[in-house]
């Protein structure tokens, strides 16, 4: 395996990485938000 396409792999791989926990933390934070009007606390943007 050549060297660029060792480094392109490495490139992706971070690429997703990010994508994935991007995704995850808005996931978490929709989630919490939710629980949050559910218990009457309307504050959740404060924090985002």
């Amino acid at each position: 395996m050549n060297a660029s396409l060792m480094s392109f792999l490495l490139v992706l791989l971070v690429e997703a990485i990010s994508v994935i926990a991007s995704y995850l933390k808005d996931r978490l934070n929709r989630h919490m938000r939710d629980r949050d009007q559910e218990y009457g606390f309307d504050q959740g943007s404060e924090f985002a």
